[in-house]
């Protein structure tokens, strides 16, 4: 939407319009083209007129006094008659600059449209910097943004792997925990099983034992029965002998059984606490790193996030801008046609010393303005430079940063190994390696199937960042067409005023040079950019050496006439013909010979 400042802009240069078309240019030139056509042969006349005068002043000089009182009278009216005519064509000048003024007196100065205009091609350039600046630091955020999803990929295959490791180690220390309490509980079986036959061998002494006790008690009167009974006393005794020595063996296997237990409980407690404490240790030292990332993450996210919304609000105001300087560019299109009627009026030679002391004046501000234009304009390009600097010092901090943590996490990678191949032990020590690979397998083919997804979406995401990147290159050639137009533009004001102080009026004396060089600065200015092409290649010819000049004048010359361009294939034809006859005639002769 257009604001009031440029309503206004717009109804004075409407008005301004408004006067030129009241002018009625094409009359005030015909009228012109009228009074200088017939300037020619009434000064023709007024010469002939003077110097007939001065023949006969001087004739009239020469006679006689008698005879000077009889030719003074035709020599009067002669002065009259010229009087007269001079008079007349007063008159007619008088009249013709009454109605120059009048017609005149009605223009505005267009040097304040002229400047706006100036000042919106500036605008333009000033949009095209911006639109750069905004792709590089597009370009640098993408960096960033990749770099980013990188570190998150890593932070997350880190934490996935640690979990895995974790879970990996709980398992193979309850199946060390079950390995001990199974060892430990065949053992006590075994030494239960011992006891128990211990206990029945025992039993069986002290049945023979009474056995033996009841046929002592028995009379017995025969040298076989006391044989008999010494031999069972002998045999009691080893019995109570071998009992004793099993009661003793059986109360050191309950001691060595209890010892076995309590430091079997002790080393695998102490050998769980440790693998335990270790454990947790490097969990909380990973989920501390992974903390830490999110938090950097988290960071880069949000300062990503304000650079993207303050760059898309530069580039909102910079397209409103643009919008309106294309709109205030359409509205004045005619400004070739002003321009073209202003240096018109400009060469006509009319107002004597006060319009020279005007374009002067003109000029003069022009150039001014043009030279506190190119300074703020300096200003401005330090002002984006430094912000430059600032945008590159953050961004190689940024890049800084990415480096310590991809170093933080080639540490993290490192320990994880060490950690992998000290898990690969333990399981390795406790025969169960076939059974973890088994239970490995899915959590490997699911990671497997995570990174393909993760892929296919990375995949697509380029694509989708080349096709921007596309038409980004597409918008940038684009914008250097206008800029390189633009450019051609500014150059032609910046020669504004040098060429103004070309067209000064030419003498009133030579009336044909003049009406000559009205006409070639009419037609010249009828296509501004066209002349001022001329003019830049007329400057490129006039650099050029003696010898590329005449080359140059003779190939344009040629290749400007299709008479000469004719003549010239007739003769480069007819040249090549006569030597392919001597060529030919010579190998005949030779062959003859």
């Amino acid at each position: 939407m257009a604001s009031p400042a440029q309503g206004t802009q717009n109804d004075n240069l409407a008005s301004l319009l408004d006067s030129w078309k009241q002018i009625c240019v094409e009359g005030f030139l015909d009228d012109l083209h009228a009074y200088a056509n017939s300037i020619s042969d009434v000064q023709k006349e007024a010469l002939l007129a003077r110097k007939n005068l001065a023949d006969r002043t001087r004739e009239f000089k020469r006679q006689e006094p008698e005879t000077q009182l009889e030719g003074i009278r035709a020599l009067l009216k002669s002065y009259q008659s010229q009087i007269d005519a001079l008079t007349t064509r007063a008159k007619q000048a008088e009249t013709l600059v009454l109605d120059a003024h009048a017609r005149l007196v009605q223009l505005r100065d267009p040097s304040q449209q002229f400047e706006m205009l100036h000042e919106e091609l500036a605008h333009a350039q000033e949009h095209l910097q911006l639109r750069s600046d905004y792709s590089q630091l597009f370009a640098e955020r993408r960096d960033l943004e990749q770099q980013l999803a990188q570190a998150e990929a890593r932070a997350v295959a880190l934490s996935e792997q640690a979990a895995q490791a974790s879970s990996e180690t709980q398992a193979m220390i309850s199946k060390a925990v079950a390995a001990a309490t199974q060892r430990a509980s065949e053992r006590t079986e075994r030494v239960e099983r011992e006891l128990a036959a211990a206990r029945g061998h025992l039993r069986e002494l002290c049945a023979s034992h009474e056995q033996l006790t009841q046929q002592l008690l028995a009379p017995q009167s025969s040298d076989q029965d006391s044989r008999n009974i010494e031999g069972l006393l002998s045999d009691l005794q080893r019995a109570n002998q071998r009992a004793a020595q099993a009661e003793h063996n059986m109360v050191l296997l309950r001691e060595e059984v209890d010892k076995t237990k309590a430091s079997e409980a002790k080393a695998t407690a102490a050998r769980i606490r440790a693998m335990e404490e270790h454990m947790t240790k490097q969990v909380e030292a990973h989920a501390q790193q992974i903390r830490s990332l999110e938090q950097a993450r988290d960071a880069a996210r949000i300062q990503n996030g304000k650079e993207r919304d303050l760059l898309a609000q530069r580039l909102q105001a910079v397209m409103e801008e643009k919008a309106q300087i294309q709109e205030a560019l359409v509205q004045r299109s005619d400004y070739a046609e002003i321009k073209r009627e202003l240096d018109v009026l400009r060469a006509v030679e009319f107002a004597g010393d006060e319009m020279e002391s005007l374009q002067e004046g003109d000029s003069s501000s022009l150039e001014s303005q043009l030279v506190r234009r190119n300074h703020r304009l300096q200003d401005e390009l330090a002002t984006m430079r430094a912000t430059l600097a600032d945008a590159q010092r953050s961004s190689a901090a940024t890049q800084l940063e990415m480096k310590e943590q991809a170093q933080r996490i080639s540490d993290l990678v490192t320990k994880n190994t060490h950690l992998e191949k000290d898990l690969l032990g333990v399981a390795s020590s406790g025969g169960h390696l076939q059974s973890d690979m088994k239970d490995l397998i899915p959590i490997v083919t699911g990671q497997r199937d995570r990174f393909r997804a993760r892929n296919a979406e990375l995949e697509n995401s380029l694509r989708t960042q080349n096709h921007a990147m596309t038409e980004l290159r597409s918008e940038i050639k684009r914008l250097q067409a206008d800029n390189v137009s633009m450019y051609e533009k500014v150059r032609y004001l910046q020669g504004y005023g040098r060429h103004q102080a070309l067209d000064a009026p030419h003498s009133p004396t030579k009336p044909m040079e003049a009406e000559e060089a009205y006409r070639v600065r009419y037609e010249a200015s009828i296509h501004p950019f066209e002349a001022f092409r001329d003019r830049e290649h007329t400057r490129a010819i006039a650099s050029l050496g003696p010898v590329d000049r005449l080359i140059h004048m003779l190939a344009s010359g040629i290749l400007a006439n299709s008479y000469l361009r004719w003549v010239y294939v007739g003769y480069m034809a007819m040249l090549h013909l006569i030597v392919f006859f001597m060529l030919l005639e010579a190998g005949h002769r030779v062959a003859q010979v």
